[in-house]
């Protein structure tokens, strides 16, 4: 379902950086305050060595890829490689640089040097479950040197100046399809309260089909879902919707909606069906990003999208190549299916996570987030992974009624006894074609 969680500690809820609003809004408001035209901005020197095409591993978290970063003297860190964001970000929580800096970093096997590094609060001090820390961001001005490659089956991105072929991927893919995108925006600037910075173009924009409708849309290879503007398609149409769910921006915290669409192709080509998508609060958080790549874009062209191809976003050319899986292997189709709430992974347990709305499961039974689940249809989760956690609920059908046994939180100094719940399983968010 969807990871807009974690549980450090695995007693309180914290929204994960790589949410689609959250990121559009932090990065779209607080940073890309454009001060002057990207004609004002001269071209820089852009200096790297090493070799390119590496394969490296990443680490596909909610469909966004992290990759290892070492800036300056620190130990590597996870950051997430992100189309989406026109500067390198390192978190505060980790990195103590005073204001905008100028520094070197390892990443894909390659060094950067002397290149603008952010610091920003982004992920905060607590880790994942996993013990896990992320970094920061790696964002669109080191990328837009090259040729993105990613592969989401087999936990791979590379760095390419130049890729004459297919991608060097063992995963079996149909022929590649060519789609045109633009790089666009750029400019001045401001981060923070003193801090200025010019920024070449590096948002990339592609024409997206939409339902048959062609609006344009960011390629972001950090928003987990496609995501879209509440006026592009009708949500009373009688497609399945998913919401209303609590995020947190820089606005405060809002509610977004889940959504399938019908279809969506780049440029009219490689169609997927019934896409995972979320539908944004309102158009003003892509605002600031409109205005500076110079056109009304309608969302985000995101990894619920993109888990579906080895692709290539190909700066230089200004192209996106996507090569369809023979077999998506790494996607389940049943992501949806469940209990009315998400069961989140968390050190050696498993806890309550997002709990939905209209499923009864907060106005009917006692149960809430960070409540940990101990057995699942009498089978206790005790020593099992995440996936034969998952498969206890997501191999029935919907409808059955499965007991839940969990161990109560009280952490607001309430006294909840253990007990167990019988819940229906159900399908969140159907199949729409």
């Amino acid at each position: 379902m969807l990871r807009f969680l974690v549980l450090p500690g695995c007693v309180r809820r914290s929204f994960l950086y790589v949410a689609t609003v959250a990121k559009v809004t932090l990065l779209g408001m607080h940073l890309a305050l454009v001060l002057a035209a990207c004609d004002d901005v001269a071209e820089e020197e852009f200096r790297w060595e090493g070799e390119v095409g590496q394969a490296t591993e990443a680490d596909i978290a909610g469909w966004t890829p992290f990759v290892e970063v070492r800036i300056g003297e620190y130990s590597p860190h996870s950051f997430l490689v992100d189309t989406g964001a026109p500067l390198t970000h390192a978190d505060t929580a980790i990195y103590d640089l005073d204001g905008l800096v100028e520094g070197d970093f390892d990443a894909f096997g390659l060094r950067f040097y002397d290149r603008p590094i952010v610091p920003i609060a982004l992920f905060g001090d607590e880790e994942a479950c996993d013990g896990t820390q992320r970094g920061g961001l790696l964002g669109g001005d080191v990328l837009r040197a090259f040729s993105l490659a990613g592969d989401y089956l087999s936990g791979k991105l590379w760095l390419f100046d130049e890729l004459a072929g297919d991608v060097p991927t063992e995963a079996e893919v149909g022929a590649a399809a060519t789609v045109p995108m633009q790089v666009r925006g750029g400019g001045r600037f401001r981060v923070g309260d003193d801090d200025v910075v010019d920024v070449p173009a590096t948002r990339v924009v592609v024409d997206l089909d939409v339902e048959g409708v062609t609006v344009p849309m960011l390629l972001d290879t950090g928003a987990s879902y496609v995501s879209i503007s509440p006026t592009l398609v009708d949500l009373d149409d009688g497609r399945p919707t998913l919401g209303e769910i609590a995020i947190r921006t820089a606005r405060g915290e809002e509610q977004i909606r889940v959504t399938r669409l019908r279809s969506v192709a780049p440029g009219g080509a490689a169609e997927v069906a019934s896409v995972p998508a979320i539908v944004l609060p309102d158009d003003d958080l892509l605002a600031a990003i409109s205005d500076e790549a110079g056109v009304a874009l309608r969302g985000l062209l995101g990894g619920s999208y993109l888990r579906e191809f080895v692709f290539v976003i190909d700066y230089p050319a200004e192209e996106l190549r996507l090569a369809r899986y023979a077999e998506a292997d790494h996607i389940d189709r049943r992501e949806f299916i469940g209990p009315g709430f998400d069961v989140e992974p968390c050190g050696d347990g498993f806890y309550v996570g997002e709990i939905y709305e209209d499923t009864g499961v907060g106005d009917d039974h006692d149960i809430r987030v960070g409540d940990r689940v101990i057995a699942i249809g009498g089978e206790t989760l005790a020593g099992k992974s995440t996936v034969e956690v998952e498969d206890l609920y997501r191999g029935v059908a919907p409808g059955t009624v499965l007991a839940f046994r969990l161990n109560r939180w009280e952490g607001d100094d309430e006294d909840r006894p253990d007990g167990t719940e019988d819940l229906e399983i159900l399908d969140l968010l159907p199949d729409y074609r």
